[in-house]
């Protein structure tokens, strides 16, 4: 017997809020300006990688290019064929090669800051996500879907800077429930930092300290190699591995989290450290792994999930994979799905 049609005796809707729909980051430092076969660099092949791998977005912790040349560096931007039109978002923070010296190929007009504020406010991605933006390269902060990025500059991670940045890392993070939360800025505290040179302790755990309390990964540069650590319960003196601590699958939280060295964007490399082989650190990769080649660690970030890979110019290989998941978000949003007959 045919039945009859389905009648919904009131009525029927689908209604879906808050839907992630995901979001691809590209992580590096260190670039140049350099295309394959200047002088040995690999900033356009580190590019040519990214735009390959369909990047939604880039996060770049600073040392831009080596000439102090802003005009230049947004010249480069510009003709790599993923950054024109602002189809993909870009944000970084001020290294040293930016704002040592007089400061003025930072903060001078048609500097540094301005090129790269105007790149910002012409995203569609970007333009209405980011707060603080007239600090841009130096305290700002974006949150795209679920996930929230705190910027810091060089000058705002050295001296008398340290313990403000520390108090708006703070209050940005509290106010903040995005499941996932990032923090970036160049220097990496060097027991945490697997390269060779700058081997004195710079100070600055107590920015570490801010971001682990509210269970946001660290992502530095300026040493010219690739590491990741343990998950860590403390970055004072020598950093502390969590007893949640796993190889692959790796869960932040309040009190716990990991840091990253992604300083090999395309310019020279560097070898192995002092704390290289320290028992705190998962994955380094240095000169003296092979014959380095740059590279960028990409995440897929979904939600309170992100499945990352650090991946080697020219081929794309990957030499360190691993997913975070999270329970940072107090209320994350969870997709709302109503039916109603």
């Amino acid at each position: 017997m045919i039945q009859p049609p389905l009648r919904l005796s009131l009525s029927f809707f689908v209604l879906c809020a808050n839907l992630t729909t995901g979001l691809r980051v590209a992580f590096l430092g260190d670039t140049g300006v350099e295309t394959k076969g200047d002088n040995g660099f690999y900033a356009q092949a580190v590019f040519d990688l990214i735009h390959k791998e369909g990047v939604d977005l880039i996060i770049h912790n600073g040392d831009f290019d080596y000439h102090g040349d802003p005009q230049m560096f947004s010249s480069f931007l510009t003709s790599t064929t993923m950054l024109r039109g602002g189809e993909i978002g870009f944000l970084g923070t001020s290294g040293n090669h930016e704002t040592e010296t007089d400061g003025k190929r930072w903060f001078g007009p048609g500097g540094y800051k301005d090129e790269l504020s105007k790149r910002l406010n012409e995203s569609r991605m970007l333009a209405s996500q980011c707060k603080n933006t007239e600090s841009y390269g130096e305290r700002y902060h974006c949150q795209l879907d679920e996930s929230l990025f705190v910027m810091l500059g060089w000058r705002q991670t050295r001296g008398g800077e340290i313990a403000k940045s520390v108090k708006y890392m703070d209050e940005v993070l509290s106010s903040s429930n995005a499941s996932l939360k990032w923090c970036v800025w160049h220097l990496p505290e060097n027991t945490v930092n697997g390269g060779a040179g700058w081997h004195e302790l710079n100070g600055i755990e107590s920015l570490y300290e801010v971001c682990r309390k509210h269970g946001a990964i660290v992502t530095n540069g300026h040493s010219h190699i690739y590491s990741r650590t343990k998950l860590l319960s403390s970055f004072i003196g020598d950093p502390v591995v969590s007893d949640f601590d796993h190889p692959h699958d790796i869960h932040v939280m309040p009190g716990r989290t990991l840091s990253f060295v992604v300083g090999m964007g395309g310019y020279h490399f560097d070898g192995g450290g002092r704390y290289t082989d320290e028992s705190w650190f998962r994955s380094t990769f240095t000169t003296r792994d092979s014959e380095a080649r740059a590279g960028a660690l990409i995440c897929d970030v979904n939600g309170s999930t992100a499945d990352c890979k650090f991946m080697l110019t020219p081929n794309g290989q990957v030499i360190d994979s691993f997913s975070i998941s999270s329970s940072n978000a107090q209320h994350a949003n969870k997709p709302l799905i109503l039916l109603l007959f």
